[in-house]
């Protein structure tokens, strides 16, 4: 048998998921070896001199004629797209890899010379569907091309959600046997604890999430506060950012570490996080692993996870009143809230493992005899 190595593309962490996916990897294909190349440690590494080249032609394709400006929009220039593909070229070790495997799809990691395949929670265009974007923020059509031609170039591209999947074939018209949805896992290994009622009687409204208004956190504070006039015993946790509110009964904890984290999610009776753009939600998942009831928004890949009635409830954009009403409700009624943390808790067992969305991706890969090719 050949030397055989799968060659894993990834940028910096993202939000832990690529440690998760490699691990799952591992353990998913234990007779290849697995190479791996960090893109973010590659720009970062890059030469004065590129790195000058690379400002220049954000500059001159995104008109952002400031350092503000540019910061950040590296990515937005269609120059990124031939950039990512240099350097991954030039960093690889060999070029007789049985495929090529990249996490997210906003860079080119497909090196032509062996089969390549995209594993996404997100592509541009399925922004069009969230209710608080701008559309002047859509990048360039050139871009997109760039985007859409790595999707068409790919031997396979595997989505988190099926909003993602939908948006393949229906915004960028990819052939739909060459898309599937693997889902993806909570970033946390969970055991069936049995919570008491009591939990649920404690009125702990959790929010977990670093960006205040990307994350709804305004509107739920709205809500709050009607809340609170119906149940002034009601408690606001906020981990994860700092926001300038103030109200008696909202506690903010800002960024923690996860051990403390766990110790929210714990104590807490329902978890309300009204993202507004949330290309996948593994906090959600979080959630759901410690038997909590959830409280979001319609968009996204929340309508996978979230079941209307069964581990949670789903709101339209701005419904602040709603948002309440159905917090109060699940307030009033504790029992609900355990049960559906039971179903939550259910759901995510039997759907939601990052070596189970490994598997399926072997699985896909295997019936294109990809595999086999290498023996």
């Amino acid at each position: 048998m050949s030397n055989k190595t799968i060659l894993f593309l990834h940028f910096g962490s993202f939000s832990l998921i690529n440690e998760s996916v490699l691990k799952a990897f591992y353990k998913i294909f234990p007779e290849y070896k697995i190479e791996t190349i960090d893109l973010k440690a590659l720009l970062k590494n890059m030469s004065k001199k590129e790195k000058i080249k690379l400002i220049y032609k954000t500059l001159i394709h995104t008109k952002r004629f400031s350092w503000k400006g540019v910061k950040g929009s590296y990515s937005k220039s269609i120059y990124y797209w031939e950039l990512t593909n240099q350097l991954i070229s030039k960093a690889v070790k060999k070029k007789d890899y049985v495929f090529s495997f990249q996490t997210q799809s906003n860079f080119n990691g497909n090196l032509v010379f062996c089969p390549h395949y995209i594993y996404t929670d997100h592509t541009h265009l399925v922004n069009l569907g969230y209710p608080d974007f701008n559309r002047n923020q859509i990048n360039s059509k050139d871009w997109i091309d760039f985007e859409t031609t790595l999707y068409q170039n790919s031997n396979g591209i595997f989505t988190m959600s099926n909003h993602v999947k939908n948006s393949l074939l229906n915004q960028y018209y990819i052939d739909s046997n060459k898309v599937k949805c693997v889902f993806a896992g909570a970033n946390i290994s969970q055991t069936d604890v049995q919570y008491l009622l009591e939990r649920y009687q404690k009125k702990n409204i959790l929010f977990v999430g670093v960006a205040w208004e990307r994350k709804g956190g305004p509107e739920l504070f709205e809500a709050f506060k009607l809340i609170y006039q119906k149940h002034p015993d009601a408690i606001l946790n906020i981990v994860g950012c700092s926001p300038d509110i103030q109200h008696p009964n909202v506690k903010i904890w800002g960024r923690l570490p996860k051990q403390e984290v766990k110790k929210h999610y714990e104590s807490a009776s329902i978890f309300c996080m009204p993202s507004k753009r949330e290309p996948f939600g593994i906090v959600y998942l979080e959630a759901m692993s410690y038997k909590l009831p959830i409280v979001a928004l319609n968009i996204g890949a929340l309508p996978d996870f979230v079941e209307k009635g069964k581990n949670g409830f789903l709101l339209e954009f701005k419904d602040i009143q709603g948002m309440a009403s159905q917090i109060i409700y699940l307030l009033d009624n504790p029992e609900l809230g355990q049960e559906m943390g039971k179903y939550g808790y259910k759901k995510v067992n039997q759907q939601y493992h990052w070596e189970k969305s490994v598997s399926s991706i072997r699985k896909f890969i295997e019936n294109q005899k990809i595999l086999e090719m290498k023996l």
